[in-house]
């Protein structure tokens, strides 16, 4: 299992900045967040990465949604964009 490590490390390391990125600068009530599944984190070729996330968090009327988003991160961890997943 050791040599996960690294991979177990960099896979938590981006599930913790999207999860970051949701709260502060995506969702607009960020308490109503709740996680629902995580897909792999994937490699690009250009060194970033991407990653699919389902949720459920309260949208502008006060309900609540589930979405299902791939978030895109530069090779620095920033997310640099989302597209909804149909």
């Amino acid at each position: 299992w050791l040599s996960l490590l690294p991979t177990l490390v960099l896979s938590t390391s981006l599930v913790w900045l999207v999860k970051n990125y949701l709260k502060k600068e995506y969702l607009l009530d960020p308490r109503s967040y709740e996680g629902i599944e995580w897909g792999a984190v994937n490699k690009k070729d250009n060194g970033g990465y991407w990653v699919r996330h389902k949720y459920r968090a309260k949208n502008r009327f006060g309900g609540y949604v589930i979405e299902n988003k791939v978030f895109h991160l530069d090779a620095s961890g920033k997310v640099v964009g989302v597209d909804d997943v149909w």
